[in-house]
């Protein structure tokens, strides 16, 4: 098996934990055979003093197909 890792940044207005689930969600959108994730950063965006926006770095790991 080969597999391949590619790496997103997933966002939501919510929390860190939603940022990594949008970024898996629209990954397996166009990618079959997810095999896991890597978390390798969180961080955000302030307005006004608060978080306005979280943001996760992800390292994404399918099956590569022939």
């Amino acid at each position: 098996m080969v597999v391949k890792v590619i790496e997103l940044v997933g966002t939501s207005s919510h929390n860190w934990t939603d940022a990594v689930d949008n970024a898996v969600m629209e990954a397996s959108r166009s990618i079959d055979d997810i095999l896991g994730v890597e978390v390798t950063n969180f961080t955000a965006n302030i307005d006004n003093g608060h978080i306005a926006e979280y943001k996760a770095d992800v390292k994404v790991a399918f099956k590569v197909s022939h």
